[in-house]
C-alpha cells in the first residue's frame, strides 16, 4: 500500500485523477447518497413485487437489488413473476445509469482542467518563440553541431 502512495507522488496524471475526485467530492457525495436511495427503494419494491419465498426480508431484497445494480448478480436469488423481472429489468438500466455517473464527472473536470492546460501551455510556448528561446532556435542545433565536431 506504502508503494501505492509513493507511486502516486511521481505520477502526475494519477495525482491530477485524485485532485479531480477530491474538486467533484461533492456531486460524487450526492450520487453516492441517491445511489444508497435507489437500493433501498429497488429492494423494497421487490420484496412486495415477488413475496416471502423468494425474499425472506426487505434486506435480503436490498441485498439483492445492490448487488443487480452494482455488479451482474449472484444468481442466488433471481426474480421468478413477471412483476419481479419487470423490476429487475428497470434496476440494471438503473444501475448502469448510476455506474456512469460519477464517471461522467470526474471526466468532465478532467476535459476542463485539459482546456485550461493546453491554453496555458500554448501561450507559454508562444512567449518563448518570441524570445527565441523555441526549441527549433539555431542556438540549440549549432550546440548540437558542435559537440559533434569538437
Amino acid at each position: 500500500m506504502v508503494r501505492i502512495f509513493r507511486f502516486v507522488r511521481h505520477s502526475e496524471e494519477l495525482f491530477q485523477i485524485i485532485r479531480f475526485v477530491y474538486q467533484t467530492r461533492n456531486q460524487l457525495g450526492i450520487i453516492y447518497i441517491f445511489s444508497n436511495l435507489i437500493v433501498l427503494l429497488v429492494g423494497a419494491v421487490m420484496y412486495y413485487a415477488e413475496g416471502r419465498p423468494q425474499f425472506e426480508s426487505i434486506l435480503g431484497s436490498c441485498w439483492w437489488s445492490l448487488v443487480t445494480l452494482f455488479a451482474v448478480g449472484y444468481g442466488d436469488k433471481v426474480p421468478r413473476t413477471l412483476q419481479g423481472c419487470l423490476v429487475a429489468s428497470v434496476a440494471v438500466v438503473v444501475g448502469m445509469v448510476i455506474i456512469t455517473l460519477p464517471i461522467t464527472i470526474v471526466v468532465g473536470k478532467f476535459a476542463e482542467w485539459h482546456g485550461i492546460h493546453k491554453t496555458k501551455e500554448k501561450r507559454r510556448r508562444g512567449s518563448e518563440m518570441r524570445r527565441g528561446g523555441g526549441r527549433r532556435g539555431s542556438q540549440r542545433g549549432s550546440r548540437g553541431a558542435r559537440r559533434l565536431f569538437y
